[in-house]
């Protein structure tokens, strides 16, 4: 009787580590992204995201043929075209996908200086280097402000001159 007990004792206490184990390991996965700019997501969500990968790189390489084969204007709207996807792919994950969207929006820049658009070059170019200046301090997450850009007031003080230069 006694053997019939420790087997019955044996087997739940097995199976109650067994489910604990696997509850953690799920539970884990879900809590523990896998990179910072990692967001747990639907099946459904993460096709989106690869169709919309897909397009915004089609769109980039059509961009670069066209541009090659001297159609700089139709090589333009599909750069704007691509800039969009890769914003919509950023939206998706913040802090993803920051360095294409950042290579896009040089390259319409580049492709509107030479369709003669130069003002709306410079627009694009601002953009381009505020994508980079955030990329460089990390993702920003939904509802939190991205970090305060320096500006010519919060610039350290430059040491002054003594104004007497080398003696010779």
């Amino acid at each position: 009787m006694s053997d019939l007990l420790g087997a019955v004792v044996y087997g739940v206490v097995a199976g109650m580590l067994l489910g604990l184990a696997v509850w953690g390991f799920v539970r884990r996965r879900r809590a523990a992204p896998e990179s910072p700019g990692h967001v747990a997501t639907r099946p459904e969500e993460e096709t989106a995201r690869t169709e919309l990968r897909r397009l915004a790189r089609q769109l980039d390489r059509d961009r670069d043929e066209l541009s090659a084969q001297g159609h700089k204007a139709e090589a333009a709207y599909r750069a704007r075209a691509a800039v969009a996807q890769w914003q919509r792919l950023v939206a998706a994950q913040p802090g993803r996908y920051q360095g294409e969207r950042h290579a896009a929006l040089v390259r319409l820049s580049e492709l509107l200086v030479e369709t003669g658009r130069p003002e709306e070059a410079a627009r694009v170019r601002q953009e381009a280097a505020e994508v980079a200046w955030r990329g460089s301090r990390g993702p920003t997450l939904p509802g939190h402000p991205p970090p305060a850009r320096p500006g010519p007031d919060t610039a350290p003080p430059k040491p002054p001159s003594s104004g007497t230069g080398r003696r010779g």
